[in-house]
């Protein structure tokens, strides 16, 4: 299954400098939905340069994000022209790039299928909607949490979840394989594993987030055990924290459940589409894994982070099983079994 450098992927060596993992996935994924998978990967990241983009104040990010998805409706090939200081403002060089070459991505963003451009459209809409919501819920870099878990379950829709639901449709429209999907079903499953990603970022990312002024953990879980969002910047108070840690780990590994089954219900002869669906699945319970094993999450700086050397295994050894359903479930359980033994 070795693949060489794909032409059909837009925008190459600036997609490896954002997203080398993603790059990787992206290579195995079918030729037929290559190109389109890449353009919105480009499109949302993107998006999401701006309104992280730390020097800009909070209201000029506002502004840049709907200049964007302005753009993204009116598809006229035209992209969103930014301020300078706007093009300069992301940390990463290759985000730079990437809004600067903007007019590269816009211009076969318009010239895509009517069908494609529409499902583009539509998690683009969502993603950066979540951008937005973000970006007024959090505004000012003094620390604010989610209020209740039900906001919590969206906030994992709009910036994961919704790429379930577009993953599952642009293949279903392509690939002839999958003409007998229950394409509703799988929608709700890759939803499903979306979710379960994000909520495995909320809980990897606690301290960065908190120094950026965010908490993910809704209010009613930390009331519930008598904290507030500014107790999580004290080290002291992780004993009172790991149960909620711990609930939302097993509302992640319950989406994943869901997510296993979306894979399973691929067919065995799209063995591409099958590992790229498998391998954010395997990292999101190796993570929980390490989640669980960690002796504090709140310590300043402390990032459970899978090992590249892992994750180099994972992608030979899957790869050269060829995704089959029984090396899937011998996989999933070994990797279920470890993220439920690990507390």
């Amino acid at each position: 299954m070795h693949s060489g450098e794909p032409s059909d992927i837009p925008l190459r060596e600036v997609l490896k400098g954002t997203s080398r993992s993603f790059y990787l996935s992206l290579r195995f994924l079918p030729k037929a939905t290559r190109s389109q998978t890449a353009l919105a990967y480009l499109l949302a990241r993107a998006a999401d340069s701006l309104a992280d983009a730390p020097s800009l104040p909070a209201k000029i990010r506002l502004n840049a994000l709907h200049q964007f998805r302005q753009a993204l409706e009116e598809n006229n090939g035209q992209a969103p022209v930014f301020s300078a200081a706007i093009m300069a403002a992301p940390d990463n060089p290759r985000e730079q790039e990437l809004l600067q070459q903007l007019p590269l991505i816009f211009t076969p963003y318009a010239a895509l299928s009517t069908q494609d451009r529409h499902l583009l459209r539509a998690v683009l809409r969502t993603l950066t909607g979540g951008m937005v919501d973000d970006l007024q819920r959090f505004p000012s870099g003094e620390l604010h949490a989610l209020s209740t878990r039900a906001e919590l379950d969206a906030y994992t829709y709009a910036v994961a979840g919704c790429v379930g639901e577009f993953w599952t449709r642009i293949h279903a429209a392509h690939l002839p394989a999958l003409k007998d999907l229950d394409i509703e079903t799988n929608i709700e499953r890759g939803v499903r594993l979306g979710k379960g990603l994000q909520l495995v970022n909320v809980l990897r990312d606690l301290p960065r987030d908190l120094a950026g002024g965010r908490c993910y953990l809704p209010l009613e879980d930390l009331s519930a055990v008598g904290l507030t969002p500014d107790d999580l910047h004290n080290p002291q108070n992780w004993p009172k924290l790991k149960p909620v840690i711990h609930a939302w780990s097993e509302r992640a590994l319950a989406h994943f459940e869901e997510g296993f089954l979306y894979i399973l219900a691929l067919p065995a002869c799209e063995k591409r589409l099958r590992l790229c669906s498998w391998w954010p699945l395997a990292l999101g319970l190796q993570t929980i894994a390490l989640l669980r094993q960690s002796e504090n999450l709140l310590e300043s700086g402390r990032i459970e982070k899978v090992s590249r050397r892992w994750v180099y295994k994972l992608l030979i050894n899957s790869t050269l099983r060829g995704a089959s359903d029984a090396y899937l479930r011998s996989a999933y359980s070994k990797l279920r079994k470890q993220s439920t033994d690990s507390k």
